[in-house]
């Protein structure tokens, strides 16, 4: 029994017009959530935050995202 040689580009993926277009990725604009959040709302939530001693109550009952709240109250901690 003698082997067929094999053909390379037989095998081979054929290729359409629109593979030869370049995908590109999309940048996403990342939203900064302390951005949305007025001076005033972040004072309203550092005065709460002392009285409740909860972060996350005084995140919601002012309708703050968590993290937000944290971030704030962090940077606020750190800086005065």
């Amino acid at each position: 029994m003698k082997r067929k040689p094999t053909n390379k580009s037989s095998n081979a993926v054929k290729t359409t017009g629109q593979a030869s277009m370049a995908i590109t990725k999309t940048k996403r604009m990342r939203k900064g959530g302390n951005d949305f959040v007025t001076n005033e709302r972040r004072q309203q939530l550092i005065d709460m935050i002392n009285k409740t001693s909860s972060i996350r109550e005084a995140a919601r009952m002012l309708k703050i995202n968590n993290s937000t709240a944290k971030s704030i109250f962090y940077k606020y901690k750190k800086t005065g």
